[in-house]
């Protein structure tokens, strides 16, 4: 079965198209077949991925259904790795979803992928359109990345509670994990604040913590993923080390709040 993950956040800099290139490269590495979908129109990961998408075989014309997902798909610059490339025009589409009320092309569109790919990983952009909505009814599980800053995890907390609120009825089973980027071990601010996260979220934050790197900063500049341009560096192991808990806790099945049931929390 090939598992869905949505990687957003309402806050741009948090690393979402980071987590996706070098997440996917990491599953990548461990033999899953993985497909990263950029439905950002900024095209972050498509750009990291030293890639340009076709322009009328992209990831925006998908989601305003003149083609298929197997059309804007071209291989990656690394093994098992595969992208749907977005492009600016993603705006243009995220208008016409908007027209039709359509929040599900992206989920049908990756449902006749079903058995091509262990791994579906949307970059998904910041703030919470229909672009957003389509990953996350599309995705079993969404990734919300965020610096360890006070302001960044208060907002993770009221992101999830708009997005409950939107998933209710929608995609009522979306179970999430929250992500831990550019950490800073040697401020007091950033372990404070991860000594609350680790209250708060409980077993929904990610153990694998990705710290602030130069590599990893580095490696879009050059096309590649951290794993890649600099595979024995801190960044690229965090990062495998982030794709092996995550296939361990798929594989456990582990009863996590869902983000319906999260929303439901905060209200109380």
């Amino acid at each position: 079965m090939m598992r869905i993950l949505a990687v957003v956040n309402n806050k741009g800099g948090v690393g979402k198209s980071t987590t996706c290139i070098n997440l996917g490269a990491s599953l990548g590495e461990m033999g899953y077949k993985v497909l990263l979908v950029d439905i950002d129109p900024q095209a972050s990961l498509t750009v990291g991925m030293g890639l340009n998408a076709v322009m009328g075989k992209s990831m925006a014309d998908v989601m305003r259904g003149d083609k298929s997902v197997e059309q804007a798909m071209q291989r990656g610059p690394v093994k098992n790795i595969w992208v749907a490339g977005g492009r600016a025009e993603l705006t243009d589409s995220q208008y016409a979803l908007y027209r039709r009320g359509d929040v599900e092309t992206l989920k049908e569109q990756l449902a006749s992928l079903n058995g091509n790919f262990d791994f579906t990983i949307i970059d998904c952009g910041p703030g919470q359109d229909f672009l957003t909505t389509n990953a996350l009814v599309a995705a079993d599980r969404a990734i919300i990345p965020t610096r360890s800053q006070f302001f960044d995890m208060l907002g993770v907390g009221q992101f999830l509670n708009i997005l409950g609120r939107v998933l209710e009825t929608m995609n009522p089973s979306l179970k999430y994990w929250v992500a831990v980027t550019f950490y800073e071990k040697s401020t007091r601010d950033a372990r404070e604040n991860l000594e609350q996260a680790e209250r708060y979220f409980g077993p929904t934050l990610l153990r694998s913590l990705i710290k602030k790197t130069v590599k990893i900063a580095e490696a879009p500049a050059v096309g590649l993923p951290v794993t890649e341009y600099a595979p024995r560096c801190e960044g690229a192991e965090q990062y495998r080390c982030m794709a092996r808990e995550i296939v361990e806790r798929l594989e456990k099945n582990e009863n996590l709040k869902t983000l319906a049931e999260e929303a439901e929390r905060q209200v109380v």
